[in-house]
């Protein structure tokens, strides 16, 4: 079996421009794909069925579907989305503490790159 990079597992997570929006949106809170769907408007119901399969198949989710006509289907977090609850926290903070240092960064390396 080949080796999994641990480093590029995280970041093909994190990279998910919806991962850590979902996984915010459930919280710690069983929710129904309507719902996330409701929180999450400007999201495609294909990205988000997607994106869904694979954070259940990351551990990061887990899925129960209900034998009901029409099917219901509801997502919750796993011990380890609840982990990576707390980490896209503890990112949202990095980045509000360094979001004015970071755009300066963006716009000198901008106006050196147009010379």
């Amino acid at each position: 079996m080949k080796e999994i990079d641990q480093t590029q597992l995280v970041l093909d997570i994190l990279s998910s421009k919806w991962a850590t929006r979902i996984v915010r949106t459930l919280n710690n809170n069983t929710r129904r794909f309507s719902e996330i769907q409701k929180a999450l408007p400007d999201t495609k119901q294909k990205v988000l069925t997607e994106t869904l399969r694979k954070l259940e198949r990351n551990g990061i989710v887990d899925r129960k579907l209900y034998p009901a006509v029409p099917p219901q289907v509801e997502y919750k977090l796993t011990s380890i989305g609840l982990d990576f609850l707390q980490l896209s926290g503890v990112l949202s903070d990095w980045i509000a503490i360094h979001e004015e240092e970071i755009i300066r960064s963006q716009k000198s390396y901008d106006r050196r790159s147009k010379v």
